[in-house]
């Protein structure tokens, strides 16, 4: 039972086996041809849509490239800046390149991670990156990178490098957003304009898919589970992979509860994985709103979104009090956020679970504290 949920579809690890990508094979397929091309391309998509599993695991599989990943969500917004991302990089380079010390300065190696000037840090870094290529290709690949778009620097870099090492160095960027590219459509001048090849989309799965995800999960785990069970988890969880993946670790530890209780051992299950992914909601709308400066308006917004099964824009104006051309600045930016999508006239939240969490009482307050 424990292999199942350690290296099975219900596995926390983000590298898997390419049998345990689900749902996902012509993905997997472009995503080969395009790593062993050295092509540079981007991922977009809603959290927990299977972006990094997708990457991560493609790149693994191919032993003749050195993979290094960077989780740039572990940097605060207000430090997303190039200087930032060095430091961070500098760490992983000095673990990758110590075979390769010998042929760098001694000193400034042990500099690398210490608080020098950055020019002097950004040149180490240059020189120990160079000699990692010599070795053999190398694929990047940087996740959550959307939080830097307001440095353009890094992106100006990232130019260089690719002009400088394409295609012995593959970069792969990936930002949870609905659609990374139009920022480099909006204008030709952008510096990774014309140097990214394509962008691959990431949607939660239809209901079908969720179904087939949770059933051939459990077959791996050698557990039945009710079709009503599997119904109704599929329908609550939105497709979200992330959010199944949880579902199917939990129902596979308390498997009792949930293959005897059925659907009430359900709830008990969803419940628990609410209260679990509540805090990582919050968390993360935060970070949304961290620099906004009306951020009330945001989550009053949400809080209406979240409340009605659909609402318009002359309804959302109505209960705001704003004006409609006023909030569709506002909704512009949560949609673009992936939170959430509009679908012919009517607004909702895209993720079923953050849409409970955001119906809790003094949710607003919460996440006021964390901005």
């Amino acid at each position: 039972m424990l292999d199942c949920i350690e290296n099975g579809l219900f596995a926390k690890s983000t590298i898997k086996p390419l049998s345990n990508v689900f749902g996902l094979e012509d993905e997997i397929k472009r995503t080969k041809a395009y790593l062993r091309a050295g092509e540079w391309f981007l991922v977009s998509g809603l959290r927990r849509t299977g972006k990094t599993t997708l990457i991560r695991s493609v790149a693994a599989s191919l032993d003749e490239h050195r993979v290094m990943y960077v989780n740039t969500w572990k940097i605060h917004p207000d430090q997303a800046k190039l200087e930032k991302f060095i430091e961070i990089m500098g760490e992983q380079l000095q673990v990758a390149a110590t075979k390769f010390i010998d042929r760098v300065n001694i000193t400034d190696f042990k500099l690398l991670g210490m608080t020098v000037k950055f020019e002097k840090k950004k040149k180490i870094f240059d020189q120990l990156f160079d000699q990692l290529l010599e070795d053999r290709p190398l694929i990047w690949i940087i996740d959550e990178v959307q939080d830097f778009f307001k440095d353009p620097r890094l992106f100006r870099y990232l130019a260089a490098l690719h002009d400088l090492h394409a295609p012995r160095l593959t970069v792969v960027l990936l930002g949870s957003v609905v659609a990374m590219r139009k920022i480099l459509r909006i204008t030709a001048s952008h510096p990774l304009y014309g140097r990214i090849s394509d962008e691959f989309l990431l949607t939660p799965f239809n209901e079908m898919k969720s179904r087939q995800f949770l059933k051939q999960g459990f077959e791996q785990c050698n557990i039945s589970i009710p079709e009503e069970v599997i119904t109704e988890a599929a329908l609550q969880l939105g497709g979200f992979a992330g959010w199944l993946s949880l579902f199917g670790r939990l129902a596979v530890i308390e498997k009792e509860m949930l293959s005897s209780g059925g659907v009430e051992g359900f709830k008990q299950i969803l419940q628990r994985l609410e209260k679990e992914a509540r805090h990582q909601i919050i968390d993360e709308i935060a970070r949304m709103l961290h620099d906004k400066r009306k951020a009330g308006i945001y989550l009053k917004i949400l809080r209406k979104v979240a409340e009605e099964p659909s609402v318009t824009l002359a309804e959302l104006s109505k209960s705001i009090e704003k004006k409609p051309t006023t909030l569709l600045n506002y909704l512009s930016y949560l949609q673009a956020h992936g939170i959430i999508k509009k679908m012919e006239r009517h607004y909702l939240i895209a993720d079923p679970l953050t849409r409970r969490v955001l119906r809790h009482p003094n949710v607003e307050q919460e996440i006021k504290k964390k901005i």
